[in-house]
């Protein structure tokens, strides 16, 4: 059965707790991979793992999201991009 989001990838911000969390399960049960980031990395490790052993061959990645006075806070995604595609290849 074809699933809606096949083929996709989310990136759920604060995706490791609460709404976030459900929101990150639901995307996977439709078949997109997931990025979930949040402030803890742990967390968002976990929920990951649970993802790839929940949905077979759906792939999740964390990403602990810290403080940078670098990043510009006008363009939240250009300052997130880089991480997350060293630490994915996404």
């Amino acid at each position: 059965m074809s699933k809606l989001l096949n083929g996709k990838v989310a990136i759920v911000t604060g995706g490791a707790k609460g709404l976030g969390y459900g929101i990150s399960r639901a995307l996977a049960s439709e078949g997109a991979s997931v990025l979930i980031s949040g402030r803890d990395g742990a967390a968002a490790e976990a929920v990951a793992a649970e993802i790839c052993v929940t949905n077979i061959a759906i792939p999740a990645f964390s990403f602990a999201a810290k403080a940078d006075p670098a990043l510009n806070p006008n363009q939240p995604t250009q300052s997130m991009q880089a991480p997350i595609i060293a630490s994915t290849g996404l």
